[in-house]
């Protein structure tokens, strides 16, 4: 065979390679935006992995996050965060590739940037900090828990860095990033991953896996969080 016959074989089979190799990655991207997600919540088990992993994972947004130890207060919250917002989670969250996007409307503004860019009524969406996800478990940051169709929370949230889409936020908190005010805080202790799924672990608004219930650390932690909780609620009652 001619030296000029293998090399067209050569580039015409590169060519078939690369063009299979777009084919996929175009079908996969398909696949998971049309995953169902009420069949995802109810057979997905939920896992945690520590907010320091997560840091690491995430280098490039080094002190993005706020350092929830040196929260004391509900004031300390607000200052540290960019937005917060009361919202209603009024459509089912967009899983596409490793993220988990929910999409929320603005009720009520608590504080907003210097231009005003965020108005009540507005659409957004909220990144909820996930690590990883695959077709047999999700993997959360430190132990926040996804967000529940219909439910108003109040959420403390920061910019999304380079956002693809309009209004889109992360959580500037990974403990206090959300509180849900349609029902009475609800805190789960002494997890062990994989126990539970996305469905089941929706009735919880924060997953403590370090400790259980008999610890003193888990006592204060509680505390905190539901003192947090009230304070934020006699806050938003004042109207700030």
């Amino acid at each position: 065979m001619k030296k000029v016959d293998i090399l067209k074989i050569l580039r015409f089979s590169c060519l078939i390679f690369v063009f299979f190799f777009f084919i996929m990655i175009f079908i996969g991207k398909k696949v998971t935006n049309h995953i169902s997600y009420d069949d995802y919540i109810s057979n997905t088990d939920y896992f945690i992995t520590s907010t320091e992993s997560m840091y690491r994972h995430y280098s490039r947004l080094k002190g993005f996050f706020i350092n929830d130890s040196l929260i004391s207060n509900i004031d300390d919250l607000f200052d540290k965060s960019d937005y917060v917002f009361k919202i209603i989670v009024q459509n089912k969250p967009l899983i596409y590739g490793n993220s988990l996007i929910n999409n929320a409307k603005v009720l009520k503004i608590y504080k907003n940037d210097s231009n005003h860019s965020i108005y009540e009524g507005n659409d957004i969406k909220i990144y909820d900090l996930v690590n990883l996800i695959s077709n047999e478990y999700i993997d959360y940051s430190g132990g926040m828990t996804p967000l529940t169709l219909g439910d108003k929370y109040v959420v403390f949230v920061k910019k999304a860095p380079n956002p693809s889409v309009k209004n889109t936020f992360v959580f500037s908190s990974v403990e206090y990033g959300h509180f849900n005010i349609s029902r009475q805080s609800n805190l789960l202790f002494g997890y062990e991953n994989g126990s539970l799924t996305m469905k089941e672990i929706m009735k919880y608004d924060y997953i403590y896996s370090d400790c259980n219930n008999k610890d003193m650390i888990c006592e204060k932690q509680q505390n905190k969080y539901i003192k947090l909780k009230e304070e934020l609620i006699q806050k938003i009652n004042e109207n700030v």
